[in-house]
């Protein structure tokens, strides 16, 4: 099996199918490639193709696994991290963004070690602006538009909602305010998870995921935004 005959039709296969391709790969393609294929087939087969491809030497530097955490498989990313650690890669600023964005909070720390051993200071301006509540409301300065991790009052945030970055909505999964008056519900489903459309039977994978609501690209190329739960349900194929 040949990188390229598994690049063209791995998306087309069934699972059980492209792990057996993935157990025969004797070589990979270029890092892009890798990253791509692992969108397009199930989550579990996505992993094992990163493992497979770490296995094959494949180079995943700073920007390659920001990318990977947008719409790729995310069980390797802490391992691809280390390995770019050990490497002496460095992470940028945006790099860090990103993969905070989009990982499970559980992988924050690893994040803030990064952080720290390179001396980014992604955390330290998130940590500071968290703290700074205080702000003159007649000071023209504020942007309102900026919202990565500034938090603002429940009057401010009930204003805003619409603009809130991903970093905040993130935040809003661990705190309630109010009473509970404002809590996020954790997600049914994740982004580079295979779903179908009730309505059409059509299937897919999300690529985005807003305040509860999932963007789901279908095999055809098309696009669906904005979909409930009760339109989607789990695909194993």
């Amino acid at each position: 099996m040949t990188w390229q005959d598994f690049f063209d039709n791995c998306s087309e296969w069934a699972d059980s199918t492209v792990k057996s391709r993935i157990s025969s790969l004797k070589e990979m393609g270029p890092v892009n490639e890798v990253i791509e294929a692992s969108e397009y087939i199930s989550e579990e087969c996505g992993n094992a193709l990163i493992r497979k491809a770490i296995s094959l030497g494949v180079v995943f530097r700073p920007d390659d696994i920001a990318t990977l955490s947008e719409n790729g498989p995310q069980d390797e990313i802490p391992n691809l991290i280390e390995i770019a650690l050990k490497n002496k890669f460095k992470f940028s600023k945006n790099n860090i963004e990103l993969l905070y964005d989009c990982l499970p909070m559980e992988d924050e720390e690893l994040l803030r070690r990064v952080d720290k051993i390179q001396k980014i200071g992604f955390f330290a301006e998130l940590d500071g602006e968290d703290e700074d509540d205080d702000f003159d409301e007649d000071d023209d300065s504020y942007d309102y538009a900026d919202t990565s991790g500034r938090r603002a009052g429940l009057g401010g945030l009930l204003g805003i909602f619409a603009l809130l970055s991903g970093a905040e909505k993130k935040r809003k999964q661990k705190d309630s305010f109010s009473g509970g008056f404002f809590s996020a519900p954790q997600p049914r489903y994740h982004i580079g998870e295979r779903v179908r459309l009730r309505l059409n039977k059509q299937e897919g994978y999300i690529v985005d995921i807003h305040n509860g609501r999932y963007d789901v690209r279908l095999d055809d190329g098309s696009f669906y935004d904005l979909l409930s739960e009760s339109q989607i349900e789990r695909t194993l194929f």
